[in-house]
């Protein structure tokens, strides 16, 4: 058996990897991806990574900024945010051909988009997109995925960096980062309103909600804690401290016993992987360190492993899950 926290493979893409998104069979991790400043025109793809031989196996392009991820719950697609010449569109891959088979326009030509996420059933797409007018604004767009059409817009006002939108298991609902509210927005997937807030002081950056839909985890790289809430009463839990670190994603294992923060490096010379108890929200020492840099991660559908864009290396480590 690996130990715990050991980086069990490095897996070079090319290009300089952001968020990561893992099939539900456990057999393919898929990583959005852009060309470096200053390397040629800009250019975006996708990284297919083969999970049980740990080799890149394909890179789809799909336009410029890609920036989210996510897998369909059949497996059979996923779906990349990016922006096009059109504007802003979600890619549909086909995981079989590995190939963009479809694009479902979000925005205006430079309306760049950011989070995505899927309802469990598969039926719902929400991403969130700026209007590309230059005004700080913008909007969720809900897509039926069967018909790929937009079946519903919720006004928001994305960060600039990036806005995550997550959804509870039970997909009643989702949670949108707006960077005008006093945190997450609220979205009834029923209705498309907006029911109620939950009131936080990190407004931008990303989200995680636990397997059982109790708790959501909220982490930002311009704040040095992290904050935890219950979705149940919509009141904090408490805070935890991230030590100064650049953090950039979170993610529950599937067990729902911790959660992973990831952390660029600051003064160190690598990346950093903090583990958060869900029981105690104590931190699990020591960190896990990794080579470069700790940006998107995303674990295996049975949590014995996370992958983990490294932007700094342009590579994604494969990292051994804590018990």
């Amino acid at each position: 058996m690996p130990s715990s926290g050991e980086v069990l493979a490095t897996i070079p893409v090319g290009m300089v990897p952001k968020w990561v998104a893992v099939g539900p069979d456990g057999t393919r991790a898929y990583v959005t991806m852009s060309n470096p400043p200053g390397s040629g025109p800009p250019e975006g793809a996708v990284a297919v990574i083969d999970i049980p031989t740990n080799t890149l196996t394909a890179t789809i392009a799909v336009g410029i900024l890609p920036s989210g991820v996510v897998v369909a719950p059949d497996g059979r697609h996923a779906y990349v945010s990016s922006l096009q010449h059109s504007g802003g569109v979600v890619n549909v891959i086909d995981t079989t051909s590995n190939a963009v088979v479809d694009s479902i326009t979000v925005s205006a030509p430079t309306g760049l988009p950011h989070g995505l996420a899927m309802t469990p059933d598969g039926c719902q797409l929400y991403v969130v997109a700026e209007t590309g007018e230059d005004t700080g604004q913008g909007a969720v767009k809900v897509i039926d995925v069967n018909t790929k059409a937009i079946i519903a817009t919720v006004a928001m006002a994305p960060c600039e960096s990036q806005s995550d939108v997550a959804i509870t298991p039970d997909g009643r609902l989702a949670y949108v980062l707006d960077s005008t509210g006093f945190g997450p927005a609220v979205i009834d997937t029923t209705t498309h309103d907006v029911s109620f807030p939950l009131r936080t002081g990190i407004a931008c950056g990303r989200m995680a909600i636990t397997p059982n839909g109790l708790l959501a985890y909220l982490v930002s790289d311009t704040v040095d804690s992290g904050e935890v809430y219950d979705l149940a009463t919509r009141k904090i839990v408490t805070a935890f401290d991230l030590f100064g670190g650049h953090s950039t994603d979170v993610a529950v294992t599937p067990d729902g016993r911790h959660a992973y923060v990831t952390q660029r490096p600051g003064n160190s010379a690598g990346g950093r992987l903090l583990v958060i108890d869900t029981a105690t929200q104590k931190r699990v020492d020591p960190p896990i360190k990794v080579p470069g840099s700790a940006d998107g991660l995303a674990f295996m559908p049975n949590g014995q492993a996370a992958y983990v864009s490294d932007s700094r290396s342009r590579a994604v480590h494969v990292v051994a899950v804590r018990p």
